[in-house]
């Protein structure tokens, strides 16, 4: 039985106590990093099932609760972004860290990310994660497979569901702009009539 089974075993032993939100979103993280997207996403939406109790109050489980709807958001758009897409610009993106909000700046560059820049944090402990995710994001040219820093795990997340959420709203915002550019305006309309 691997580690990550274990992990898990633990989980689900220490949701049925009193917080289970926390249990459910480290199953959620151990997940990930092993690379188990769809179990990852399981146990995040677990976190979204807990109700609050009487010793756990809705304000004590809503930091999970953003993890977890952030960490979702995140897996489903890294998996399905396609880098190739992402015209040549710099783009900000904002993720939920463990203190707070965790702003990041990503150049494109040729097709290719340039470089990734934490360049705003609430994080008191985020050990090497806000230097050495970027590396890797810029390294990997992907953001899958991003190894989160030992005990900066939120951290870690953050800067890449910051940068996955960046690179996909500047798909979007490309595809928009192409979509208005090959739509017929009224007047082309008449003039073809």
């Amino acid at each position: 039985m691997g580690e990550l089974d274990e992990a898990l075993k633990l989980a689900e032993r220490l949701a049925q106590g009193n917080r289970p939100d926390y249990a459910f979103v480290y199953a959620g993280d151990a997940c990930r990093a092993a690379g188990d997207y769809d179990k990852a996403i399981e146990y995040y939406r677990r976190v979204l099932a807990v109700e609050a109790t009487p010793d756990r109050t809705v304000e004590q489980m809503e930091r999970n609760t953003k993890r977890a709807r952030a960490n979702i958001i995140g897996i489903e758009t890294f998996e399905r972004l396609d880098l190739t897409k992402v015209p040549n610009g710099v783009y900000y993106g904002d993720g939920v860290g463990f203190a707070g909000n965790v702003r990041v700046k990503i150049v494109v560059s040729s097709g290719k990310i340039a470089s990734v820049e934490v360049v705003e944090h609430q994080e008191k402990q985020y050990y090497s994660s806000i230097v050495d995710i970027p590396r890797q994001i810029v390294e990997k040219q992907s953001l899958k497979e991003v190894d989160a820093v030992s005990s900066a795990t939120a951290t870690s997340e953050a800067i890449v569901n910051a940068t996955a959420k960046a690179l996909s709203e500047a798909i979007e915002n490309e595809r928009d702009k192409t979509t208005k550019s090959t739509r017929p305006t009224r007047a082309s309309e008449r003039k073809n009539r």
